[in-house]
């Protein structure tokens, strides 16, 4: 009997080291709580018990709330307890590294447990872990049979070990989401940083092209003089090109003083303050074909809409060397109610993965000395100033589709 109980006591221990080295395998900061919920199976397995719970103090809510638990059999809600009224409970496995109870139905630590806990579980006996964080009991893993049971030390150290894995990963998981949110953090600021480096440039721009604007004018206002009527169509193409080039110059104000107050743009506006731009602007052998579903509305400062627009064909006109039809796409999101899908499509020379994830940065640009790299930022900024997001899909050789979700009324502009 003693030589069995040996060899019974030998299996044991190496089943733990088995299940510490399982344990210590998981990985913590892709999945929390999946992480703590292997755990509880992996220890249920190991001390062949019915239970395995990890529960947080929190004393502020007074409650102990289990965060993870194995049940053998099924999956239950998680519950939580209250501190106030389990004091000797909660004092006990607050204050003390174990709490091995064999018989937790008569023990009088885990007596005040009977009827919240104990017996609408079926659970005997307990064996419990303390959670420790910069010194301090945070929490508890309880191992729970349903049968009585003594206790051994080296269910003891097993226990304590799986509590020292599970405050290592919970301490794990919280680094690496601060890490991340200071990551963020950085990140905001440098776009931050380089928006106002935008809005300087793009004053300073402003301020140059409103000059030259003021000189163009000025001699087309000559070129009217003649009434050729090629002469007067080309007239009417540089006002409206003009025209558009002024709006451009106080949209590059706004970076620095606001701008208007958003509106509901309907499809068949936006594509009447289109026409005219487009046919100044592009030339065959590329054309540009509407496709808007009836009805559609975009919440936006009019002349920002249509300076997207204009940044996005101008870019897919560009990527069409030997011609094409530039596809202006507008639809009710399918993804996301109230808003609208805006897409702007061409089979032009596409883009690489590498390039795509580049496209938004300010003064990064694919088109060599004849980019400026500021296009797709401030299409990427007048997009997010009306809280829509925007994305872009693209294979080399086989063309790009960039897709705006834009808020269709003020309810979704927030």
């Amino acid at each position: 009997m003693g030589h069995n109980s040996e060899n019974s006591a030998v299996t044991q221990r190496v089943g733990f080291t088995g299940a510490r080295l399982r344990i210590s395998r998981l990985k913590p900061d892709a999945d929390l709580e999946r992480t703590l919920q292997r755990v509880c199976e992996i220890a249920a397995h190991a001390l062949g018990v019915a239970r395995v719970g990890i529960w947080l103090a929190e004393h502020t809510d007074d409650r102990l709330r289990c965060i993870a638990m194995h049940v053998e059999g099924e999956r239950q809600p998680l519950p939580s307890l209250r501190i106030s009224t389990h004091p000797n409970y909660c004092t006990a496995v607050l204050s003390n590294r174990f709490v091995g109870v064999e018989d937790a139905l008569t023990d009088r630590r885990t007596v005040e447990l009977l009827q919240d806990y104990l017996a609408p579980n079926a659970i005997v006996s307990m064996l419990d872990a303390a959670l420790y964080r910069d010194g301090q009991v945070i929490g508890v893993v309880c191992h729970e049979a349903i049968t009585p049971r003594a206790w051994t030390s080296d269910e003891h150290q097993f226990a304590a070990t799986v509590a020292d894995l599970v405050a290592y990963f919970m301490e794990s998981s919280a680094r690496t989401t601060a890490e991340r949110t200071a990551h963020a953090l950085q990140v905001s600021t440098l776009e931050r940083d380089r928006l106002e480096l935008i809005g300087r440039f793009a004053a300073g721009v402003a301020h140059d092209l409103n000059n030259l604007i003021q000189a163009a004018q000025l001699n087309v206002t000559l070129l009217a003089r003649d009434q050729r009527p090629d002469a007067q169509e080309s007239v009417k193409d540089l006002e409206i090109a003009l025209g558009h080039a002024q709006s451009l110059a106080r949209q590059l104000m706004a970076f620095q003083r606001g701008s208007d107050a958003p509106q509901v743009v309907t499809g068949d506006v936006l594509e009447a303050q289109l026409a005219p731009l487009l046919h100044a602007f592009i030339k065959a052998p590329v054309g540009v074909k509407f496709a808007f579903a009836p009805g559609v509305t975009f919440f936006a400062i009019p002349t920002q809409l249509v300076q997207v627009v204009m940044n996005l064909v101008t870019n897919a006109r560009d990527a069409m060397k030997d011609g094409g039809v530039v596809l202006l796409r507008a639809r009710p999101s399918d993804e996301e109610p109230g808003f609208t899908q805006l897409d702007v499509i061409d089979t032009g020379a596409g883009i690489s993965s590498e390039n795509v994830a580049r496209l938004f940065q300010p003064f990064f640009t694919t088109k060599g000395t004849k980019g400026t790299g500021l296009g797709l930022s401030l299409v990427h900024f007048i997009v997010g100033q009306h809280h829509g997001t925007v994305g872009i899909q693209s294979t080399p050789g086989d063309g790009t589709t960039v897709s705006i979700r834009w808020p269709s009324d003020a309810t979704h502009a927030v």
